[in-house]
């Protein structure tokens, strides 16, 4: 039912939206006085623009830009996926709600949003207020958060599918586009070379990055745990694909041990200081990033599996 095209958008917009909700965090708390300046007019009233130094620039500038290609490929892989672009008008004035529909303008929105923060980010005097890089950050933090959510609600909101058909799904999904969007921070970060001005933010992040990745460990643990007691069988078979059928060695071992175990104990290890979080920052972003793209394939594939599909016809 759902091809590689898919799975490619579910993985590329839920990271570029984890790292969109990430970056606005971290942004939201970065001190006003450090990246704004006084701009005096001719009124009564001076204006605060943004006025970024370059160690900030060079820490959300690129992250920004690359939550943006992120979220933008996804949406591209999507459009493809539809056959025909002209196609695409038809997803955003649908006459009745959907998750459709809902989907659509949260990603075109977290797009704008996430590029045109990064275009503010980037230049030394954006001459933006700040108040309006505030309220765009805070947009772009509900935006990033609405499309990973709905990653999760693309799937949970087909019934024909009883693996899928759970509130844990969008859950488990969100949790992952977090951590992914983490990832990509840290990748971006080593990249740039700011771990070493932002050494205390970024090992916080990292933290929070641990524990979003214990309660995604749990998520998909009871995800499963529910489809073996579902009253239907089919959704008992779609788990046995995970534990013990043909999809076992991807998902426990990519998922569970790359996706989780690796990086748990890596970064775990950098934030407690015994290494340099720089050091292994790519190594543990990486295998997040694989292990987030391997838990959406193994989540579409024992949904589209043709013997799943026969015992549902």
């Amino acid at each position: 039912m759902f091809g590689s095209l898919v799975i490619g958008y579910l993985f590329c917009a839920g990271a570029g939206a984890g790292a969109c909700c990430v970056l606005s965090v971290m942004a939201l708390f970065v001190p006003r006085e450090s990246v704004s300046a006084v701009r005096i007019s001719s009124g009564k009233n001076d204006a605060h623009v943004m006025a970024a130094p370059l160690h900030y620039r060079r820490l959300f500038a690129p992250a920004y830009t690359a939550a943006f290609g992120a979220l933008a490929l996804g949406a591209f892989m999507l459009l493809l996926d539809l056959g025909r672009m002209s196609s695409a008008p038809l997803l955003a004035f649908l006459p009745t709600p959907t998750y459709i529909t809902f989907g659509f303008w949260a990603l075109v929105v977290s797009i704008v949003l996430t590029g045109g923060l990064a275009c503010v980010w980037a230049f030394p005097s954006a001459h933006v207020r700040l108040r309006i890089v505030r309220a765009a950050t805070w947009a772009a933090l509900a935006a990033g958060f609405a499309v990973a959510v709905y990653t999760g609600l693309l799937l949970s909101s087909m019934p024909a599918v009883p693996f899928w058909a759970s509130p844990l799904l969008p859950v488990l999904f969100t949790l992952s586009a977090l951590s992914c969007g983490s990832a990509l921070m840290l990748v971006s970060a080593a990249v740039s070379g700011s771990f070493d001005v932002f050494t205390k933010a970024i090992g916080r992040t990292v933290w929070l990055d641990v524990a979003v990745m214990v309660f995604e460990a749990l998520a998909a643990a009871l995800l499963i745990a529910s489809a073996v007691i579902h009253p239907y069988a089919v959704a008992a078979q779609s788990a046995s694909m995970l534990l013990s059928g043909p999809l076992q060695t991807l998902f426990l071992l990519g998922f569970g041990g790359v996706g989780i175990a690796v990086p748990l104990v890596l970064e775990s290890i950098s934030a407690l200081g015994r290494v340099g979080l720089s050091s292994i920052a790519l190594t543990a972003a990486s295998c997040v990033l694989v292990g987030g793209f391997i838990l959406r394939y193994c989540i579409v594939a024992v949904g589209a599996h043709p013997e799943v599909w026969a015992v549902v016809s």
